[in-house]
């Protein structure tokens, strides 16, 4: 009898974890509440126009929010990091991630590996270099590469600009500073200039969720707001100069939405 019991109740656990795995994850995830939310650049607000400006955002923007189901991959998907081409190729992954989530198609390392040389082939093709891609260059691949028309870029961005985008079912390309992610899986302090595409955010542990390519433990990676506000960096591509009258910050977003 008590063999029984037990063999109905480990029956009935695999079933019900079963009809579990097989329930797809919602495209977005989304938690309301009414909380303080609260980013580095508020900080200079007086207190009472800080409350009101936290009620306010508290009725728009949820207090935690992840796209589900975008793909992750590395930049060096098998881990050869000598190939300069996967070497330098955080934006040609940044971009494949928010392409590949925007067709829902599966994302193999392989398949990984052989979009990353072609986008690389591509770029020196139409721009003649492929290493310091800048957020103008990322929008055309998306168009002309992948044939994506639903981007933008936005200039000068705030956190709060980031947050808008991810609570718009965007998914958001940011160019960083990356010895500033201070990222402990990155060899020798990671480059100055790195690509990775943000994909949630967390208020009450203050961070951003990430694809961050360049470590094969990227996947979900979490910075936090003040590490992020700091290393927002848009970089200048292989054939420009940086000049005081380029916007020092930028992103580019991408969404389903027709």
């Amino acid at each position: 009898m008590i063999k029984n019991i037990i063999s109905f109740v480990i029956a009935a656990l695999i079933s019900t974890s079963l009809i579990y795995s097989l329930i797809p994850n919602p495209p977005v995830t989304k938690v309301y509440e009414y909380s303080k939310q609260s980013t580095p650049e508020d900080s200079d607000q007086n207190p009472l126009e800080q409350s009101k400006q936290n009620i306010l955002e508290s009725l728009v923007l949820p207090s935690y929010l992840k796209i589900n189901n975008v793909p992750f991959t590395p930049q060096a998907p098998f881990a050869d990091w000598n190939d300069i081409r996967q070497q330098e190729a955080c934006e040609e992954a940044s971009i494949l991630m928010a392409a590949y989530w925007y067709l829902d198609l599966p994302l193999s390392k392989q398949i990984a590996l052989d979009q990353i040389l072609d986008i690389v082939k591509f770029e020196e093709s139409n721009f003649g270099f492929h290493i310091h891609s800048d957020l103008e260059i990322a929008q055309e691949i998306l168009k002309s590469f992948f044939m994506i028309q639903n981007t933008e870029i936005k200039y000068d961005i705030s956190l709060k600009d980031i947050k808008s985008a991810l609570a718009n079912d965007s998914v958001v390309i940011a160019p960083m500073n990356g010895k500033k992610l201070k990222n402990p899986h990155f060899l020798n302090g990671g480059p100055e200039n790195h690509m990775i595409l943000i994909i949630g955010y967390d208020d009450k542990k203050e961070v951003f969720i990430t694809h961050d390519p360049g470590t094969k433990n990227g996947e979900n990676y979490e910075y936090t707001y003040d590490v992020i506000q700091e290393s927002l960096y848009n970089y200048p591509n292989s054939n420009q100069q940086w000049t005081e009258n380029r916007p020092k910050t930028g992103i580019l977003t991408l969404s389903k939405a027709k």
